[in-house]
């Protein structure tokens, strides 16, 4: 028996999420399909993250068992032949029995797009937020400082988390602004909770709107109570950019 570890691409506009559901379309079952194809029998795979509804990875990983003797490298090209065009197998390669994307997994980092531009772009629109405002980049800035580092973020979590500890902790918050107009957040971190990126970014809008002052995000934050970071950002901005393991892994 073998573990082999994909690296994962997908669009996720029309899929309800990375996990299986009963009556929904989701990467994990578009995924388990061929893969119990490919092993000639049922197939479970593991993701290092369940993105929710709408949103996209470009570096997700996912392990599978097989006892096929296929080569990893020839793997993607297999699957892709079957899979889906919303999703992409970038690569593939053994892994120990014991590895689990999740649990060994070290740091994440994520996207989020903001379309700050005037007219919406249809070649991009999937993959940002549309939002036609002014926004005060330099207090969402200093807002997000407030944010790196390890915290307790029971107020940034939505609710139905089933999680043991709220406590994350976000090596870096940054904004970035190209010349298109379109603004970039990333935010590298241990790990994160349920719609915790897009509830953040939901709060350095309202801030950048002047909605609230940027000490806010501080307020918030010590204060553990949801209804203070009130508006969640939608997922289409939202991107699994890279999922980081150990090196020795």
């Amino acid at each position: 028996m073998r573990k082999l570890l994909l690296a994962v691409s997908y669009d996720g506009t029309d899929f309800h999420g990375w996990q299986r559901q009963v009556d929904n379309r989701t990467v994990q079952q578009e995924l388990e399909e061929q893969l119990s194809a490919l092993n000639g029998k049922p197939t479970t795979v593991v993701g290092a993250s369940r993105t929710d509804a709408g949103v996209h990875a470009f570096d997700q990983q996912a392990v599978f068992k097989t006892a096929i003797n296929i080569p990893a490298e020839r793997v993607p090209l297999a699957l892709n032949s079957k899979l889906p065009s919303d999703i992409i197998i970038k690569s593939c390669r053994e892994v120990d029995l014991d590895f689990h994307p999740r649990y060994h997994a070290t740091g994440k980092l994520y996207s989020y797009t903001i379309n700050n531009t005037l007219v919406n772009d249809f070649r991009r629109s999937r993959f940002s937020w549309y939002l036609p405002r002014n926004l005060d980049l330099e207090a969402m800035r200093q807002a997000a400082n407030y944010f790196v580092g390890q915290h307790d973020f029971a107020a940034f979590c939505a609710a139905g988390s089933q999680v043991n500890s709220t406590i994350r902790e976000i090596y870096s918050l940054t904004l970035k602004q190209d010349h298109d107009g379109y603004l970039v957040i990333n935010y590298h971190g241990n790990g994160f909770l349920y719609k915790m990126v897009r509830i953040i970014t939901g709060t350095l809008v309202d801030i950048g709107r002047g909605k609230f002052a940027s000490s806010h995000a501080a307020a918030a934050l010590a204060s553990l109570d949801r209804r203070l970071a009130m508006h969640t950002a939608p997922p289409m901005g939202l991107c699994l950019e890279k999922v980081y393991f150990d090196t020795k892994r």
